[in-house]
């Protein structure tokens, strides 16, 4: 009998062991914001605890404008090569390895000239080889206008309630405004959530964002903001 269940509680061990979490995401949403045309680089990294995992990994959606594409600076990056044009438009996969003492930087870089303006980005399928763990990761460029980022509006076409908000903060705000996007920026100005919009209003999720203090800005088409407000979780 005991020798039974040994093996059972073995057998059990080796399987946890096998699906267990052989690596880490730093963020599943990394997103970053400029008016300029400056090459932008948004890291990203993948880590683990044992001594080598195999990772594969693939573009699997965009939206970038195809001569941001086909710049000779656009490319996302592991450890071992920036990949261009072709790795948008083919889904190829790619290996690397990750280790214990080294991480996996995956990069997007992108340089956001040409003159467009709008939120734009890169989906990436990241898995553990074979296949146990799959991840998605989302790079979202905010392009605003060159020396353009606010549109002055009426204080009374935006309203946000419950403030303080705990889980979640409704926003709702009126139509001639334009608004396709809202994001969420703490004191230091950085983006810490980004959501899409098709109507009136937007209930924005907040269990994954720490207690504190922030501000919702709601940008048009053209990446303008059309309009700020401040709340506290």
């Amino acid at each position: 009998m005991k020798r039974t269940l040994l093996l059972i509680f073995t057998a059990f061990s080796l399987l946890s062991n096998a699906t267990g979490q052989t690596y880490s995401v730093q963020h599943d949403t990394v997103s970053q914001s400029s008016s300029g045309t400056s090459t932008m680089y948004l890291h990203n990294y993948i880590t683990t605890t044992q001594a080598a995992v195999p990772i594969s990994w693939k573009i699997t959606g965009h939206n970038l404008p195809a001569d941001w594409i086909n710049n000779p600076d656009m490319g996302l990056c592991d450890n071992n090569l920036c990949y261009g044009s072709a790795y948008f438009s083919n889904g190829m996969w790619n290996i690397d390895t990750v280790k214990s003492t080294k991480a996996i930087d995956m990069k997007l870089q992108v340089k956001p000239d040409g003159g467009h303006t709008g939120t734009y980005y890169v989906s990436v399928n990241v898995r553990d080889m074979p296949s146990t763990i799959n991840s998605t990761i989302t790079y979202i460029i905010n392009k605003w206008p060159t020396g353009v980022t606010t549109v002055t509006r009426s204080e009374d076409n935006v309203t946000i309630y419950p403030n303080p908000a705990r889980e979640a903060l409704n926003v709702v705000f009126d139509e001639s405004l334009g608004v396709k996007n809202i994001a969420v920026y703490n004191l230091i100005g950085k983006i810490v959530s980004i959501y899409k919009v098709s109507s009136n209003s937007a209930k924005l999720d907040l269990t994954d964002i720490p207690t504190g203090i922030y501000f919702v800005r709601l940008m048009n088409a053209q990446g303008q903001i059309v309009a700020t407000r401040r709340f506290t979780h």
